[in-house]
């Protein structure tokens, strides 16, 4: 199995990290503080290239600590641009551990309903969205 290593993304300070590990079949992806725009496309990018890099068909996102709403119109983003190529690449399943924060969560519940053609599941415990993805 590939090992992509871990990589940070920063803007002053960290706020998305990226790894795939040996010891699973899937990329997983920390993400951190408020989200602006540019740094959930850069993030959502990288993803992309881990994707294509390894081979790997599911994703499992960290969004607990995550502070506020995910930004204005990545949704629509994530739905025009994104999607199509994560689909080209073979992504099928997408698990996320929301986070406590109300409006982040609220705002996982929303883009929820982006995705099409990727089966994505929002999660609160950590244990369940690795039973799920670990069984697709």
């Amino acid at each position: 199995m590939t090992h992509y290593p871990k990589e940070c993304l920063k803007d002053v300070k960290v706020y998305f990290e990226i790894e795939a590990a040996a010891d699973n079949d899937w990329i997983t992806v920390h993400w951190q503080g408020f989200q602006k725009i540019e740094r959930s496309k850069a993030g959502m990018l990288k993803e992309l290239e881990v994707l294509k890099a390894t081979g790997r068909n599911k994703v499992l996102n960290y969004n607990t600590a995550i502070k506020g709403p995910y930004p204005v119109g990545i949704d629509k983003w994530i739905a025009e641009e994104w999607m199509p190529k994560a689909e080209s690449l073979g992504l099928k399943y997408a698990a996320t551990i929301v986070s406590s924060n109300i409006f982040a969560s609220l705002s996982a519940e929303q883009t929820e309903m982006a995705f099409n053609g990727i089966t994505y599941k929002n999660f609160e415990d950590e244990g369940a969205a690795i039973r799920w993805l670990s069984s697709v």
